[in-house]
């Protein structure tokens, strides 16, 4: 949420729905803020969100089989909404051939809506486009810094400044 490479990048990426870690609306501002600070002027920053509260369903209980080495390994997995944050409960059974190992593991990932999002972008002197589809089905936010406006001629994007 606050770091500085000392360098700009022409783009900057939070994939995977892992901004939804912030978990909270201040947090979620300050990440972007930060990530916009290292888009270099013409660049983009793309986000995949995670879930909107609208698009969030808890309660839908499903188990994952796998292995590790020649060991079993089962997930079993709930999840639930507390206030504004989509919490997921794992539980993980490694089945070796004299013992079972159980570990458990409980991830918050906030909740945020769209006009959240895009607040958070202007907040941060960037303009938001979201794409509905995105990359996995949760859409896809593209940032631009507002003093860039796009225009697109004949299937080539151009960039001008606002000043």
């Amino acid at each position: 949420m606050d770091f500085d490479l000392g360098r700009t990048y022409d783009v900057v990426t939070c994939l995977f729905s892992a901004i939804a870690i912030v978990e909270t609306f201040e947090r979620l501002e300050c990440a972007i803020r930060c990530m916009a600070r290292h888009v270099r002027p013409g660049g983009a920053l793309i986000i995949e969100p995670w879930f909107t509260p609208q698009q969030w369903h808890p309660g839908r209980p499903f188990t994952l089989v796998g292995g590790v080495g020649g060991d079993k390994v089962y997930r079993t997995s709930v999840s639930i909404k507390e206030r504004h944050r989509s919490v997921l409960l794992h539980h993980y059974l490694r089945v070796r051939p004299y013992a079972i190992e159980h570990y458990d593991e409980r991830i918050e990932l906030g909740l945020f809506t769209r006009d959240e999002m895009t607040w958070a972008h202007e907040f941060s002197g960037m303009q938001a486009q979201y794409e509905s589809e995105g990359l996995m089905g949760r859409g896809l936010y593209i940032g631009r810094h507002a003093a860039e406006v796009g225009l697109e001629f004949g299937g080539i994007r151009m960039m001008q400044s606002k000043q």
